[in-house]
């Protein structure tokens, strides 16, 4: 059975389920694939040279020095840098760390009902 997470030419792509409920909440569940295998020093300025917003996803934030890596070479090209938050589990491992990525490289930031109770500690 053909699976499009798999090739046999290339390593595994990541995939992700988006859940949404009736409330608008939503829930992804994700499987990194390649991307987990991927180092900081691959990440450069001209991979991003193209692009008007590099969209980056938060469960990166758990592996610190590639989500380092991607930000500067995106901020670097002159993109524009979008983050979505994942999970609000994500959040909490990452509370330390999220102001100052917010602060100086984030322009949009996406984040559902309790991703942002985490991380404002509102509500």
């Amino acid at each position: 059975m053909w699976n499009p997470c798999f090739s046999p030419h290339r390593r595994p792509r990541a995939a992700v389920l988006s859940i949404i409920t009736p409330d608008a909440q939503r829930s992804m569940l994700t499987y990194l694939g390649a991307s987990g295998e991927t180092k900081p020093s691959e990440l450069t300025p001209d991979l991003f040279a193209n692009a008007a917003i590099v969209h980056l996803e938060g469960y990166l934030l758990f592996n610190p020095e590639l989500m380092m890596a991607a930000l500067k070479a995106a901020k670097a090209s002159g993109a524009l840098i979008s983050l979505d938050m994942a999970s609000y589990t994500v959040v909490e491992a990452s509370k330390q760390v999220l102001p100052g990525i917010i602060t100086e490289y984030i322009d949009i930031l996406i984040a559902n009902e309790d991703e942002a109770r985490v991380y404002t500690g509102l509500g």
